[in-house]
């Protein structure tokens, strides 16, 4: 020891020379340094140095932020300071924090400065972190040389920056730091980096040789672990939905509830688009590409919310969404958008496009933005979820702004939100839409100029041509400021561009030219490229497009030569070069430019295939299409792949597949001549080498313009007026020629029904279903003659009139609510345009009937007669003689529409009582409903009655929708339908024994029916009996139902659930073994392995299999079902039931050491894919799991005297906070800081503590604020739970009393008899004992005999007034008399809406009723977790069969409560309990500072 610390003391006085002869400072000496002793003393002494200290912290918070991150680990590492500095009176950090405090204070205020700083100081933050592990456990002698080595090097480094400073060469310094300027500087970069890269070696080594000890297990660990690894690397498919891998607690079934409310109503799916396209350009985007935006000046002030809008301006091609994706990414990093660290300041991106209807409209922008804002800000999740229960808020752009941005960002609940939202491409957008977002625009702007106040953080960065500017200044009134993309500034980047796509150029890869004139060849293809681009990425890419696959230098010189400057010309130039190839089949190519310039949306590659095989001849297409598109046709034409993958990347893998089989077939070929065995130096040849062949899913592959301006071009060159060239090429696109070709197809397609079984994958039926009408509208008439006008009148006319056709639309229309009922029907243009085609006077009588010329003109007349036969198919379907039972209740909306319509002029009279853009059957009366049905004055048969009686009892209409079933079953006493429509009326009801005894009259009608049918029966009846309590017989109809679908999962999952119930573990586990023998559809997956997907399946079989010792059975059945996904290739699920697997065997194995590596490992694989939809859910599980075995081992450690930091130091690890923006608060929102607090604060570390309580305490203070009342149960609970793990269990106590009101309610109620449904109940049990089973079985035996029947005489099946009640009369309906005493109009609710006001289920997993608590115990550190008071004591004695939570843990039992502590959280206004406003604002004030 005392030879090392000799040597520690050397190398530091060389330090301190260095440093001294640098700076003309005398470190070792200084005084300040006997005051610097750790980061805090160092952040004061900074403060002590700057004149405006408080400016400081708040224009520099990010700089703050760093030095406390930075130094924090300099502080703590104590154990050198005897062995390395005892020739000092100062501690060894002193010298460390000295020179950063000289190194800030030789800044003097610039603001360059101290961004160069911060720069410098973040490179060094991994490793200071890691210096604070070192505090933790003994460290090698090794390693604590290479650690004062970085150290005294940090010291010189500090010395030469604040010297570059101190001379204001602030750029150089800057230069130094990130390109290498200054030599000295870089040298001791270079050092210290190649000190820290031997350091993490080190660490590795000393590291591998402790992991060699854990055996066996870690073994077997690392064996699944690989097999996730290698699926996870291969290509990713994103997941279309976020809701499949939800965690049951509580909280995440509310998150969950607001996500699907959310996801339907902002537009989820063309979110997805959106990020697609974002993916893509960033994929494509080279690093270092738009850089230059952050220094622009307009941008840094942007950036800091000083103005609310950044306009950045640019013309077609100059790299817009490049500089888009840049400035994105730029934003992410400044506030990361990670869901379960997020910062509160949200990022979201839209990119218009001109060429697909979905991702151009205002309203629809907005709804995609808000649901990017969703995961970074709770608060904003809860409120955007509250107001979209009503689609009427956003049902326009206006209305979505107003009510979902502007209420919430310019409120108070919003003080600590802010959103960056960029929008690309706003010049594609139609003009109306670009007129509306403007004018949005600009009362922000009118917002934001009243002062900050109370003003919208709302920061909007919108990119377009400059146009744009005549438009804004027109709506605004005045002219903008804004960034120019320009030559100037994107140089650099299209310079790296250049050289970067290259090398790509086959004459540059012939090994036969020699490598001078390669060389040569290339500088010159540079120099021409850079001097031509003038700003635009999309010249070079035409450019080089031409140049990729040709081989004479020459011929790349003269076509570089000829290449024009102007875009317009460039494009035009390669048309040219196109039209003269011998190759192009030009009609081909003119197909694909006619539909891409004019499709409405993005088509498929599949589509295409279809529409090239519908041209003559028929069926043979294109069928090198896609090698096309990627080779030939790449100047104009780009496929995005889900995956993301270029062209080139696609052949590199190809190309590396070919090699691999290829040296495999040579390894294995050992008689091969050693001439023909040179298969490597071959495949490297690029001179022989076949373009490998790619082929994409056509189903997921979608077509589009490589870029804008090629469209833009196509659409000029394609219309008369506006025509610059000449038409001589042959290639080219004639706009309205184009668009009438397109109509007839798509209106041929629609009335084809052989169509779907032709092309049976990639057919054209939903996209003619959906955009017919608007290729039609797009169509100018006047322009064609006689014979083009009929090739679209007949199939117009087939598809208006023939039933067949319109049930085949309507069937084929992706959104049928939106286009017919919203849109076609009352869109006034769309039936002009209609109606003119149908009024045409051009219109031959040959080809048509007289009777079809007649019906034609009557169409013509007004907007009901032109829908009318549609209004008579929605009648019939729905309600007349021809039942369709697809969709009744669309047929419903589709006749309240059309009677709205007025007979003269067609228009649209809206009926203010019912909302079009809700869409809620619960606002028609049963007036209006019983008008509708009657409409087409269809026979009043069975059929009538009952689906009349279906859409009342969907409408809430019970005792109506019960005569119109009666009046049914009269006229068809055998009509099964009818008896099960009844069932569910009472059902609605809660009126369970009379639901069974109608469901089980159908069943025995149903003896001989399907069996989809009678296991349907059987489900109904088992949940209606298991409601009654009769669970043995709900147990028996479940098994019926299997025998008769025994792959039913709806059925098996019904049915361990109430085993699980009954405890009847035995016959979960042979339903285990059966599933197992039995396989699925799947190749490798059993059913038991389906079956365990879902968390609630694997809760109930591994308990079952603990309880009776046969996890081995459930661990097979996991190992299968994991290896179906690895399959499948979705990495998602791969991470899902990974966990899953390891949950298991943690929870039921007993195998939690190892749980707690795969666990680790698995987090490593997930977190990188956390911005993918559904993957942040798998990580936020994995880390609560984590951290609760971190916590017991800790405690474990603790008591048993042993170290527990590297318990502790792991939980802090997962729990450090996101880095944020300058002066930005954010939420900490993981479950996992709770534990940390928890730890923090039963050791003393109290202010640690609090810095873990505070985001979650604030938050739920934010809901419990706001302006929706409906989440206030949520923000108590929340609330409660965190001030109790906080230690203030006054207040915390009084803020569950609220949420334990509920249950005192409930039970007060149940005590007083206020449930009537109950009541009900027993009056018509057939049996006093509610555990025997009722009548049903007797009917249930009589499926054999179906000559059994309802009665018909009224008499005998009379419900008499509750007062003379027979519970003994076996039919249940009342007689059509009764009817005229009952209140038809009374409307119930309905059983799906029917929720309890108190939520809480107890995680025991016990069959109690919540009513039958007598307690409620909250575990203090599991998440989420609570029992009631008999599961709670099984806990306890360890006795709940298995492991869900510590035995050792302590209880906080929140029921009963104390109702008077009610006061201290509540209060009435207005007649209502709320929050207590007093001690909300109390408690904020308490935690906030």
């Amino acid at each position: 020891m005392a030879e090392e610390a000799a040597e520690f003391k050397e190398v530091w006085e060389e330090a301190f020379s260095l440093y001294h002869e640098t700076t003309q400072r005398d470190l070792k000496n200084d005084p300040v340094l006997t005051n610097l002793h750790s980061t805090e003393d160092l952040l004061k002494q900074i403060g002590t140095h700057e004149q405006d200290f408080l400016t400081f912290r708040q224009r520099k918070a990010k700089l703050w932020a760093v030095l406390r991150g930075t130094m924090r680990g300099v502080e703590l590492i104590g154990s050198f300071t005897e062995n390395a500095l005892t020739l000092t009176p100062f501690s060894y950090a002193s010298p460390i924090l000295g020179a950063v405090l000289f190194l800030v204070t030789a800044a003097k205020g610039v603001s360059e400065a101290y961004d160069s700083i911060m720069n410098l100081l973040s490179q060094l933050e991994d490793f200071t972190g890691r210096l604070q592990e070192y505090t933790k456990a003994a460290v090698e002698p090794k390693l604590r040389r290479k650690i004062v080595g970085i150290l005294t090097t940090l010291l010189e480094i500090f010395a030469r920056s604040e010297k570059l400073i101190s001379k204001g060469r602030f750029k150089h310094y800057i230069s130094v730091t990130f390109l290498g300027g200054n030599e000295d500087v870089v040298q001791g970069m270079q050092r210290l980096r190649s000190l820290i890269e031997t350091e993490t070696k080190l660490v590795g080594s000393l590291t591998y040789s402790t992991a060699l000890r854990t055996g066996d297990t870690v073994d077997r660990s690392e064996r699944i672990l690989q097999r996730t690894d290698k699926t996870t690397e291969r290509n990713e498919r994103k997941l279309e939905g976020i809701t499949n891998s939800m965690n049951d607690s509580r909280r995440d079934a509310k998150e969950k509830e607001e996500r699907e409310i959310l996801g339907k109503a902002l537009d989820e799916n063309i979110f997805v688009k959106v990020r697609e396209k974002h993916d893509d350009v960033t994929e494509r985007r080279l690093s270092g590409t738009g850089d230059w935006i952050k220094a622009e000046p307009l941008y840094q002030k942007w950036i800091q919310e000083e103005d609310p809008i950044l306009w950045i301006l640019g013309g077609p091609g100059a790299g817009k969404s490049f500089l888009s994706s840049r400035i994105i990414s730029h934003l992410q990093e400044v506030y990361p958008q990670d869901a379960h660290r997020p910062s509160r300041v949200s990022v979201a991106y839209f990119y218009i496009k001109e060429d697909d209807q979905q991702l151009r409209s205002v309203n629809t922008i907005l709804k995609v933005v808000a649901l990017q804002l969703i995961d970074s800000d709770s608060v904003f999740r809860n409120f955007a979820a509250d107001v979209c229960k009503s689609s009427e808020n956003t049902g326009t752009a206006k209305r979505t702004w107003e009510n979902i941005f502007m209420n919430y960002f310019g409120s108070r609940q919003s003080r600590d939100s802010a959103a960056f939202v960029l929008i690309d491409g706003l010049d594609e957008a139609p003009w109306k839409e670009r007129e509306t977002l403007l004018q949005l625009l600009y009362s922000l702007e009118k917002a934001r100029s009243r002062g900050p106040t109370e003003s919208p953080r709302l920061q909007f960065a919108m990119v377009g041509r400059p146009e744009l500017r005549e438009s804004i200044s027109s709506t605004w009134g005045s002219q903008i400021i804004f960034i120019e993309v320009s030559a100037s500034k994107n140089s650099i980047d299209i310079k790296n561009y250049i050289l970067k796509s290259v090398d790509r150029v086959k004459a540059l890869k012939l090994r036969h030219t020699p490598q001078a004139e390669r060389k040569k060849l290339r500088t010159d293809i540079i120099d021409k490229l850079e001097a031509g681009a003038n700003g635009m990425f999309l010249w070079v890419n035409l450019m080089l497009d031409q140049i990729y696959n040709t081989s004479r230098p020459s011929d790349i010189r003269s076509a570089l030569d000829a290449a024009p400057q102007d875009l317009d010309r460039m494009i035009r130039h390669v048309f040219e070069r196109m039209a003269a190839e011998s190759s192009v089949n030009k009609a081909d190519l003119n197909e694909i430019l006619i539909w891409v310039t004019c499709a409405q949306e993005r088509l498929r590659l599949g589509e295409m295939d279809t529409i090239l095989k519908l041209r003559p001849p028929i069926g043979e297409g294109m069928p090198d299409l896609e090698d096309r598109l990627r080779g030939q046709f790449a100047s104009f034409f780009t496929l995005s792949r889900k995956d993301n993958l270029s062209t080139e990347k696609l052949q590199l893998h190809l190309r590396d597949e070919r090699r691999e089989k290829l040296l495999h077939e040579e390894s294995h070929d050992t008689d091969r001549p050693a001439e023909l065995s040179s298969t490597s130096d071959n495949l490297d040849d690029e001179d022989g080498e076949e373009d490998a062949t790619v082929e994409s899913p056509f189903d997921t592959t979608y077509l589009e313009f490589s870029h804008a301006s090629v469209r833009d071009f196509l659409l000029q060159e394609g219309k008369p007026e506006t025509r610059k060239w000449p038409k001589d090429l042959g290639i080219g696109v004639e706009v309205n020629e184009g668009q009438h070709h397109i109509t007839t197809i798509l209106l041929s397609v629609l009335c084809d029904e052989k169509h779907d079984t032709t092309f049976i994958e990639n057919n054209l039926s939903c996209y003619a279903a959906d955009h017919c009408l608007f290729h039609l509208q797009r169509l100018d008439r006047s322009t064609l003659g006689n014979s083009e006008k009929q090739m679209v009148i007949r199939p117009l006319f087939t598809a208006f009139h023939n039933n067949t056709i319109i049930e085949r639309w309507i069937d084929k229309t992706s959104n049928p609510y939106g286009l017919w009922i919203q849109g076609w029907l009352n869109d006034n243009k769309m039936s002009d345009c209609l109606r003119g085609w149908f009024a045409d006077e051009g219109i031959s009588d040959q080809g048509f009937t007289s009777e079809e010329v007649s019906r034609m003109r009557i169409a013509a007349r007004s907007t009901a007669a032109l829908f009318k036969p549609m209004a008579l198919f929605c009648a019939r379907n729905w309600i007349g003689p021809d039942v369709n039972d697809w969709n009744p209740e669309l047929y419903v909306w589709f006749l309240h529409v059309y009677l709205g319509l007025d007979g003269l002029d067609g228009r649209y009279m809206p009926d203010h009582t019912v909302s079009l853009e809700r869409l809620d059957l619960r606002d028609f009366s049963p007036a209006r409903l019983r008008l509708l049905a009657n409409f087409g004055e269809f026979e009043k048969s069975s059929i009538w009655h009952r689906r009349f009686a279906k859409i009342l009892r969907d409408a809430g209409y019970i005792n109506a929708a019960l005569k119109e079933f009666n009046t049914s079953l009269n006229l068809n006493s055998e009509d099964w339908i009818t008896m099960e429509g009844i069932a569910y009326c009472y059902a609605v009801r809660k009126d369970y024994f009379k639901a069974i005894e109608w469901e089980s009259k159908a069943l025995a009608i149903l003896a001989h029916g399907a069996d989809e049918d009678r296991v349907e029966c059987l489900r109904l009846i088992s949940k209606w009996r298991h409601e009654t309590g009769n669970r043995e017989g709900a147990i028996e109809a479940l098994r019926e139902a299997i025998s008769f679908s025994p792959m039913d999962v709806s059925i098996l999952f019904d049915y361990i659930n109430i085993l699980n119930i009954e405890s009847k573990y035995e016959e979960i586990m042979d339903l285990a073994s059966k599933l197992q023998e039995d396989p699925s559809n799947s190749k490798d997956e059993d059913m038991l392995s389906r079956l365990l997907v879902s968390p609630n399946a694997q809760e109930i079989f591994g308990k079952a299999a603990e309880t009776l010792g046969k996890t081995e059975v459930i661990m097979r059945a996991f190992e299968k079902s994991l290896t179906t996904a690895e399959h499948t290739k979705l990495t998602d699920e791969v991470s899902e039931r990974s966990y899953s697997l390891t949950e298991f065997r943690c929870r039921h194995a007993s195998e939690s050491s190892q749980a707690m590596q795969l666990w680790e490992e698995l987090l490593k694989k997930v977190q990188p894919r956390t911005s993918d939809d559904g993957f942040f859910y798998v990580e936020g599980r994995i880390l609560n799991a984590l951290s609760q075995l971190y916590y017991d081992e800790a405690v474990a450690a603790e008591a048993n005297d042993q170290d527990f930091n590297i318990w502790i130091s792991k939980l802090e690890s997962m729990a450090k906070p996101s880095k944020a923006a300058e002066s930005a608060e954010f939420y900490a929102r993981q479950d996992n800081v709770f534990l940390l607090g928890l730890w923090y604060r039963l050791h003393g570390r109290l202010k640690e503590a609090r810095a873990c309580f505070k985001p979650r305490l604030l938050e739920a203070i934010d809901i419990l604020t706001d302006d929706y009342p409906e989440n206030d149960a949520f923000g108590f609970e929340h609330l409660a739970f965190t001030l109790h793990r906080a230690g203030d269990d006054e207040n915390a106590t009084a803020a569950i009393s609220v949420a334990m009101a509920q249950l005192d309610k409930l039970k007060a109620a149940q005590q007083s008899g206020h449930d009537s449904t109950n009541q009900s109940n027993a009056n018509n049990a057939s049996e006093v004992n509610p555990m025997k089973p009722d009548n049903s079985d007797e009917i249930l035996q009589q499926t054999k005999t179906p000559e059994n029947k309802a009665s018909l005489d009224p008499e005998a099946n009379v419900e008499k007034d509750s007062d003379n009640a027979d519970s003994t009369k076996g039919d249940a309906y009342v007689a059509l008399e009764q009817f005229d005493s009952l209140d038809l109009e009374a409307q119930e609710k309905m059983s799906a809406d029917d929720t309890d006001s108190f939520s809480w289920t107890c995680d025991g997993q016990c069959t109690r009723k919540v009513e039958d608590w007598q307690g409620i115990y909250v575990c203090d550190v599991c998440i989420d977790l609570c029992f009631c008071d008999k599961c709670a004591e099984l806990v306890k004695g360890n006795k709940l069969g298995f492991r869900l939570c510590n035995p050792s843990h302590s209880f906080w039992q929140v029921y009963p409560s104390d109702a008077k502590l009610l006061n201290i959280a509540t209060e009435k206004k207005d007649g209502k309990t709320v929050p207590r406003a007093a001690w909300l604002e109390k408690l904020r004030e308490e935690w906030a500072v």
